[in-house]
């Protein structure tokens, strides 16, 4: 014969009770959620003379391509961004479904649309609109004004929301989706709003201050020479990784710039190196999630001296012009250096 259990009638009551509380909360919170994202569907730049960047958020690719609403985003920050100088940070990571990173795209599209490529910053380490904005924030300078986001209008409550979180002075430009389209995808925007300002509110200490940033700082020289007026670029190739790139090394102790970029030269290629004023050129990127690294460069001449490349880091050096240097270098910050100390060597030739 089977044997019952029987829950007491109070039980019951309690768990009722409990489970009608809960539906109330959730109803309400889909609702606030829903008020809040209409807030900013149509958000527009409140002033512009206070923006010193902008950042436009990944949206997924299609292969190598940008996705349709991606290309809304992409669009909407060429139309506000292209009469202006500002530098803009494209942000979004590779999947595993893609075959380039989202940031990589996001500036081929806008450079294809008139957007100049030094303007442009890649935050290629993202995976979420947090990381979107808190890798973003690794490749801006402390001192800053307020951060234009450009992103989806379901997506732009958000995403102004955890930029606060994160300190900064926040406006924005809502790239506009067909009605249909942001109805679908506001269901799913509603969920993570809600999961967000429970991050934020309740759990704050933990999800700000996980993966503390570290900061590294390198310095190196674009080293150049003049064969029969022409103008060749000293490449090396890293031991470590393959890469072709600059002669460069992490700053010791006390030491300046300069004496960092010299050394390193030295200790890379075997020459020394007189660096030319009234060129300096920073870039910024992360070398892991929570790893932020500044690299400046200066521009130097070689004269009457032979390359004699450091065995333990260096597998290979080449001379090349600019559009073969361009061709052959590894990273696109690299390219944007070169092309910038081409300029200054042109305009300052005597």
């Amino acid at each position: 014969m089977k044997k019952y259990t029987f829950v007491p009638n109070k039980y019951i009551k309690y768990f009722t009770i409990t489970t009608v509380v809960l539906v109330i909360l959730l109803l309400i919170c889909i609702m606030g959620s829903v008020l809040m994202i209409q807030t900013e569907l149509n958000a527009q730049i409140e002033n512009s003379d206070q923006i010193d960047y902008a950042v436009v958020l990944g949206a997924g690719l299609i292969g190598d391509q940008v996705s349709e609403r991606l290309k809304i985003r992409l669009d909407t920050a060429y139309h506000t961004l292209k009469d202006n100088e500002v530098p803009i940070v494209v942000s979004g990571g590779k999947g595993d479904d893609e075959l380039i990173s989202e940031a990589e795209a996001m500036k081929r599209y806008l450079v294809e649309q008139g957007i100049s490529a030094s303007r442009i910053i890649l935050e290629d380490q993202s995976t979420s609109t947090y990381e979107n904005l808190k890798f973003s924030k690794a490749l801006m300078p402390e001192e800053r004004n307020a951060v234009l986001i450009i992103t989806s209008d379901f997506h732009m409550y958000r995403a102004k929301m955890i930029g606060r979180r994160l300190g900064w002075q926040v406006q924005g430009v809502s790239a506009v989706h067909p009605k249909g389209e942001r109805l679908k995808l506001m269901r799913r925007e509603v969920f993570a709003l809600i999961k967000d300002g429970l991050i934020t509110n309740v759990l704050s200490s933990s999800y700000l201050g996980r993966d503390k940033m570290k900061t590294e700082k390198s310095c190196g020289i674009v080293v150049f020479r003049e064969v029969d007026h022409k103008i060749e670029y000293l490449l090396l190739k890293s031991k470590k990784n393959g890469d072709w790139g600059f002669p460069k090394g992490h700053v010791e102790g006390d030491e300046t710039e300069y004496e960092t970029a010299k050394r390193e030269v030295l200790e890379e290629a075997g020459i020394d190196i007189q660096i030319m004023e009234g060129f300096r050129v920073p870039i910024e990127y992360l070398v892991k999630k929570n790893v932020h690294k500044t690299v400046i460069y200066f521009v130097g001449a070689l004269e009457n001296q032979e390359i004699h490349i450091q065995d333990s880091e260096i597998t290979d050096f080449v001379w090349l012009d600019l559009d073969q240097a361009l061709e052959n270098l590894t990273h696109d910050n690299a390219k944007d250096v070169l092309l910038k100390a081409n300029q200054f060597l042109l305009e300052n030739r005597t």
